[in-house]
Order: C-alpha cells, then structure tokens, then sequence
C-alpha cells in the first residue's frame, strides 16, 4: 500500500497519491521520487506540497524515501513534485579545503 506523507513540525499530513516513482539505490546519492498527487475533486480540496516542503514515502507500512520538494507542476485538480533525499546537499556541494603540513589541532 503506497503511503506518502507531508511532515510538518508536529504532524504528518495524508498526501491523497496517484502515482510514485521512486529512483535510485539506498545508500547512494541522490535518490528521488516523483509522485502525482490530487490536490482537487469536484469540490473537495486535499493538502499539496510547495518547494521546501518535506515528504515521507512508506510502502507496506515501512519507510522507504524521505526528502525535500525541490520542483512542482500544478495542474487544475492534481501536482506533480519531485523530490530528493538529504544526500543531494552532499552531491551539490562544490566546496573544497586542503591542508599541508597541519596537524589537527592547527586546522581546528
């Protein structure tokens, strides 16, 4: 049973899904998922995503993806997002620092 949530500071928010896909192997950067969503049915309304936003994927009761929205594209009664998890930081990350001749408590 396919299981996506909007976690917010205090609570976790039941995302009315359509579709997942899920990309990527544990442990290697980055992995992410790309759901559709229905935010809209005739007059009932249900929760959405915005950028920034983080998303739990469960499968079968176990969890298998959480991450950050980092794109979405609104359609009148649906959104499709994408997301990435946390090792896309580490990916992006361009800094670099190299030391000679220091010792740990100098570069410290």
């Amino acid at each position: 049973m396919i299981e996506l949530f909007l976690v917010k500071e205090t609570e976790w928010r039941e995302l009315v899904t359509e579709s997942v896909s899920l990309e990527g192997q544990r442990y290697q950067a980055p992995r992410s998922i790309q759901a559709t969503i229905v935010v809209k049915q005739g007059d009932q309304k249900y929760y959405s995503v915005q950028e920034g936003d983080t998303v739990l994927f469960k499968w079968k009761g176990k969890e298998l993806f959480r991450g950050i929205v980092f794109s979405r594209i609104p359609d009148e009664h649906t959104l499709v997002f994408t997301a990435y998890d946390m090792l896309q930081y580490l990916v992006k990350n361009k800094d670099v620092y190299v030391f000679s001749n220091k010792r740990a408590d100098q570069i410290v």
